[in-house]
């Protein structure tokens, strides 16, 4: 953009002018971008409070990259349009579309992309999504977690949250529910005789398991709320 405004620049005569034509292409590139005008208010009354020795300075600024235009897009509240944009780059010249050179590993050859597509500058902000830390199968169950019974890492493979449970729920899949909370969950003699039947028989039923013991992280629970003086049904 600074391109732009450097021609505007020139084809001005005087100072005065010259910054006049300046701040009109700047608001006007503005409310392209945004036909709200809300973004070019604010410029507006930014290049009222600059002398000019100030605005020379804004602008040398910018030409250093140590200043650039900015836009403030409210979540929800604003959205840029696409084509707003695309008109914003042609009114000053700037190609956003390019042929894309790629590699064919048939032919060992370079070739050009017979249409143009958009080629920006664009953040990227890397997630912590590992495989470890996901869908990776663990080697044992062996590490228990002391004070929830559950498997932790680095044998621990998945975990259940509330959205996916209340999921199984409205399907009517309860017992698919207290094998997971609860055999799964950290029921440590449940799963002992849980896992006892997929090794011996290579399948296992709730229906054969004691249904009379509770997951560890309920029992620690209990035994805190009751140290502390409050009285619980966990």
């Amino acid at each position: 953009m600074f391109d732009a405004l450097t021609a505007s620049l020139e084809a001005a005569s005087s100072t005065v002018s010259k910054r006049k034509t300046v701040e009109a292409l700047i608001i006007s590139i503005i409310d392209t971008l945004d036909p709200s005008k809300t973004n070019s208010a604010l410029y507006q009354k930014l290049f009222a409070r600059l002398s000019n020795d100030a605005f020379h300075t804004y602008m040398l600024g910018m030409k250093q990259g140590h200043i650039k235009l900015t836009l403030y897009v409210p979540n929800l509240i604003m959205n840029l349009k696409m084509k707003d944009i695309f008109q914003a780059a042609h009114e000053l010249d700037l190609a956003l579309f390019e042929r894309i050179s790629l590699w064919d590993s048939t032919t060992q050859r370079y070739y050009l992309t017979p249409q143009k597509y958009p080629v920006l500058l664009l953040p990227v902000r890397r997630l912590k999504q590992y495989l470890m830390d996901k869908i990776s199968v663990p080697e044992g169950d062996t590490t228990i977690d002391a004070f929830s019974g559950q498997v932790a890492k680095p044998d621990k493979g998945a975990s259940i949250s509330s959205v996916e449970m209340q999921t199984i729920l409205s399907k009517g899949l309860k017992t698919s529910i207290s094998e997971l909370i609860r055999v799964r969950g950290g029921d440590i003699n449940s799963y002992s005789q849980f896992r006892g039947q997929l090794e011996e028989t290579g399948s296992a039923s709730l229906n054969s398991i004691d249904s009379d013991s509770r997951a560890r992280s309920s029992v620690i629970l209990s035994t805190y709320l009751t140290a502390m003086g409050v009285s619980n049904n966990l």
